[in-house]
């Protein structure tokens, strides 16, 4: 009897010592899957297969907390019209996606303002050309209305002098023919 009562609290005892890390690790895996990555996985030296299992838990939640970190400060400084935050760095295996997908479009959106600046610059440039060529206009406008009342001007005289010659021209008839 004391033999197997002494073996069940040997039990006992390293079944905590096994369950219970097993237990915290899965407690913390699970708030990791439901987004809470503030969830503390220590490292430990344990060589078994549980100090395995809770270091391989600790690193993935640090690596998850370090890309959703990053793409979040990345992402938010996108939508704060701030397109001159870092790029994403990379990650391993597939997490490498999000990161290039965040830094595609970071690359689009300043290709895109570019475009913008160009497009400002070009319409700016062709108003200045406008407001030359109108200016130009309107000087030659003025000027050419300039030179239509001076032509008027001369023939008004030319006309006054055709009229002249012309009441002359009867008077030495008239007097001609006296």
């Amino acid at each position: 009897f004391i033999s197997c009562a002494a073996a069940l609290i040997i039990i006992a005892v390293f079944s905590g010592f096994i369950s219970r890390p097993i237990i915290k690790i899965q407690k913390s895996l699970l708030n990791i899957s439901k987004g809470d990555l503030s969830t503390d996985i220590p490292s430990t030296g344990r060589k078994d297969e549980i100090g395995i299992l809770q270091n391989a838990a600790a690193s993935l939640n640090n690596t998850l907390s370090a890309i959703i970190g990053q793409a979040n400060h990345v992402l938010e400084s996108m939508a704060h019209y701030d397109l001159t935050v870092e790029k994403m760095s990379s990650y391993p295996g597939d997490f490498d996606t999000l990161s290039k997908s965040a830094n595609h479009i970071r690359n689009i959106f300043n290709s895109l303002i570019i475009q913008v600046e160009e497009a400002i610059s070009s319409v700016n440039s062709g108003a200045r050309q406008l407001s030359i060529a109108a200016d130009a206009l309107s000087k030659g406008t003025l000027s050419q209305a300039n030179s239509i009342q001076l032509l008027e001007e001369h023939l008004t005289d030319i006309v006054a002098g055709t009229n002249s010659n012309s009441k002359n021209e009867e008077i030495v008839g008239a007097k001609l023919n006296v």
